[in-house]
């Protein structure tokens, strides 16, 4: 179930404010949107996320 998949690998919430108590401390967030035609992802989250993901401020 959801907790099996946030112990050994990761899982998409749509609505994770429906189950914060599952919710581990150093997820990353994503939000999606649509604006001037154009999709756009902004993910935040901890800082030890941006070098596994090569992240860096836009």
């Amino acid at each position: 179930g959801l907790e099996d998949a946030l112990n050994e690998g990761a899982a998409l919430i749509e609505w994770p404010e429906r189950a914060p108590s599952f919710l581990p401390p150093d997820r990353l967030h994503v939000a999606l949107a649509l604006k001037d035609g154009a999709r756009r992802a902004r993910i935040s989250g901890p800082q030890r996320w941006a070098k596994p993901l090569e992240l860096e401020h836009v």
